[in-house]
């Protein structure tokens, strides 16, 4: 099964919203298809509204607060995104 969007404008996006809410140059660890909340260190519970709020704005989903939950992982966001794009 392919991807329905672009896999790197999705990393791309993850990986910006991480560094503005750390307020940090660089995370601990690259953003891929195997990276969760804890991994890297920098997207915890609170970051994880930043990623929530710019995949949403990315993708342009009309997404329902009952969505979050599936922003808890990069391949848990890329099922989510295959199921309403």
């Amino acid at each position: 099964m392919s991807d329905k969007f672009e896999l790197e404008l999705l990393y791309r996006t993850i990986t910006d919203a991480l560094l503005v809410a750390c307020n940090k140059n660089e995370l601990s660890a690259d953003i891929g298809r195997s990276s969760e909340m804890g991994k890297p260190e920098e997207w915890d519970s609170l970051s994880f509204v930043a990623v929530y709020l710019a995949v949403t704005e990315a993708f342009r989903l009309d997404a329902e607060d009952d969505d979050a939950i599936h922003f808890m992982s990069v391949e848990k966001i890329i099922r989510f995104l295959n199921d309403v794009l």
